[in-house]
């Protein structure tokens, strides 16, 4: 049973076979056994991928972008309370959201388009001044 301290049984993530053909096996092991000294090689692999946090502007735009990601996600959440404050059922808001996401399917084959011509980067920054003013509009309205 001392083997029992050296290892992490099943639900490493690993997919099926792949401890057999000999990656993380010991011979020493039960099959489907993972050897502990994998754990800290994950750790490793997690501080290189935050370590991207470190840099000042990429930072600032982490930050920036998941401030947005949250705001532009609660959006849909504020429109549903207040359809349904104001007495609207289930087909009210049916209609509502219908209403949000008919303008994107209808303008997003245009807006290929034009970032093809003129760069995605420009399209999108261009794209971010009218979706600030929606949702200003949309606190507002509420």
């Amino acid at each position: 049973m001392a083997w029992l301290q050296e290892l992490t049984l099943m639900g490493s993530g690993f997919p099926a076979g792949s401890l057999e053909s000999g990656f993380g096996a010991r011979a020493d092991l039960p099959p489907m056994a993972v050897d502990v000294d994998l754990v800290p090689a994950r750790r490793t692999r997690l501080r290189s991928r935050l370590s991207v946090l470190g840099e000042h502007d990429f930072r600032w735009f982490f930050v920036g972008y998941a401030t947005s990601l949250f705001g532009s996600s609660m959006a849909p959440v504020a429109v549903a309370f207040a359809v349904l404050d104001d007495g609207g059922g289930g087909t009210d808001l049916g209609w509502v959201m219908a209403a949000r996401v008919l303008p994107i399917v209808l303008v997003m084959p245009a807006g290929g388009v034009v970032a093809d011509r003129l760069g995605s980067r420009r399209v999108m920054l261009a794209a971010d001044v009218p979706e600030d003013f929606k949702s200003s509009e949309t606190v507002v309205m509420l």
